[in-house]
């Protein structure tokens, strides 16, 4: 009688694995595939990152194997945070749905990152022009501000985190978060003339933990879009990259 009823009357499917399904369907179906466009759109981020980095950074890093390596993979995570970036707002004119998978506020917070980095060492050098002999405060104040944008992106990240994300999602944002406020702070003593001994060091283990917990996250395999990979994969390399950079400087020590 049961079998019957089923057959007759199949009954309404839980509403809890339909909206589940259509989440994840909504996650790999409402972003376009990758193509050739967005290949030329990476390459163009890429190219600006090289012109910034030829622009700014070429002449006062050291001259050493290690950090032409950490610099060229800067480059292309640099690159590759601004084509993120330029898809964020491309969806957001199509009105295709951003900002709903953890890689998207981490592509947002990189390229904030980065470009608050540039801006401040477009103000250093504006300073140098201006006089040679003098402080640095415009740096630290645009680093501050360029910190505190991308410590905003991250907390709005944990604040409007929807359920489907899990809570183990959440971890690498507060560690994320905890390292932007170092920052901060760092800037901060710099501008009044503080101590600020070991905040750095702190800084890396708050990116060490929140590559842990990505590492994590991403062996749950939930079916996000590329570009929450994209995010993902960008912030993975963050403390690689500070890592590199303390050894180049530690092997060879400037002059």
């Amino acid at each position: 009688m049961s079998s019957n009823e089923d057959n007759l009357n199949p009954g309404i499917p839980p509403v809890r694995a339909e909206t589940q399904r259509d989440t994840e369907n909504s996650r790999r179906v409402d972003q376009p595939s990758l193509s050739i466009a967005h290949m030329m759109v990476w390459t163009l981020g890429c190219a600006v990152a090289l012109v910034v980095y030829r622009v700014f950074f070429a002449e006062r890093g050291p001259d050493n194997p290690i950090y032409r390596v950490t610099m060229f993979v800067y480059i292309l995570t640099g690159g590759t945070s601004l084509f993120g970036l330029a898809m964020l707002c491309y969806f957001r004119i199509r009105r295709i749905p951003a900002l709903v998978a953890p890689g998207h506020w981490l592509v947002l917070g990189n390229a904030l990152s980065f470009i608050g980095t540039w801006l401040a060492q477009a103000a250093m050098q504006w300073i140098d022009l201006i006089n040679p002999y003098g402080n640095y405060y415009g740096y630290f104040l645009v680093s501050s501000i360029g910190v505190a944008a991308v410590l905003v992106v991250y907390v709005f990240a944990i604040v409007r985190a929807p359920a489907d994300w899990g809570r183990q999602w959440k971890a690498p944002f507060v560690f994320l978060c905890l390292q932007q406020a170092i920052w901060i702070w760092v800037y901060s003593s710099r501008i009044l003339f503080r101590q600020y001994f070991g905040l750095y060091w702190i800084s890396m283990f708050m990116s060490f933990l929140a590559m842990v917990a990505l590492l994590h996250c991403i062996r749950q395999k939930k079916p996000w879009n590329w570009l929450h990979t994209l995010g993902v994969g960008i912030e993975l390399l963050s403390f690689p990259l500070m890592a590199a950079w303390q050894v180049a400087r530690f092997l060879y020590p400037p002059v």
